[in-house]
């Protein structure tokens, strides 16, 4: 299944017990026949948007083997802090998580790992709104990418962590488009979840 989780919510539950709310223990509890429901990928717990469960082991193999063959297509909708100088273009950087400040992760030229996600403003001005398309899928790969002076220098809105220090409700980052082949018809799937952003 392919559902919407809103901003604020995990994709799992953590081991803490204050951290048992979560998008997977919320479908566990409303689908209590169901035996095997397992997230597929995961967003960020301030990131919305679509995300895919498992409901046989089967089907999360052939997914998570999508996933890691980067054959699943995934795009992001996101406002800018900031105005960027270019309109669209492919932001490639190497990522690694700050043994300092996890869960924060930093560009290293020697330890990070690649990152690339290609990018396109789909409208300009003082908060511009970008669509993100990550080609990897590293952690917080987006809001570094956003953030970083060699990505585009301007932190998603709303992005504590990494540099937009405007109070916002929450993260502006959604995960609007999904494209993927379905593990049993074979049969491409295209789905989107309209951006509450904007």
């Amino acid at each position: 299944m392919v559902v919407d989780k809103p901003a604020g919510l995990l994709t799992e539950p953590g081991r803490r017990y204050h951290l048992q709310d979560s998008m997977l223990s919320r479908l566990r509890y409303q689908f209590p026949r169901q035996a095997f429901l397992r997230a597929v990928h995961r967003l960020d717990q301030s990131t919305s948007g679509l995300l895919v469960v498992a409901a046989t082991a089967d089907a999360q193999a052939k997914l998570s083997l999508q996933f890691a063959q980067r054959q699943v297509v995934k795009t992001y909708e996101a406002i800018l802090s900031k105005p960027v100088d270019t309109t669209e273009g492919m932001i490639e950087l190497p990522l690694y998580a700050d043994p300092t400040q996890r869960p924060k992760q930093i560009v290293d030229a020697l330890k990070g790992k690649p990152s690339k996600t290609a990018f396109r403003v789909v409208k300009a001005g003082r908060y511009p709104c970008v669509e993100f398309q990550p080609i990897t899928g590293r952690t917080h790969q987006l809001r570094v990418h956003a953030a970083h002076f060699d990505g585009l220098n301007a932190p998603i809105l709303g992005d504590a962590l990494y540099g937009a220090c405007e109070a916002q409700p929450r993260l502006y980052l959604h995960a609007a488009a999904l494209e993927f082949i379905h593990p049993v018809s074979q049969s491409v799937l295209m789905l989107r979840s309209p951006c509450s952003l904007f």
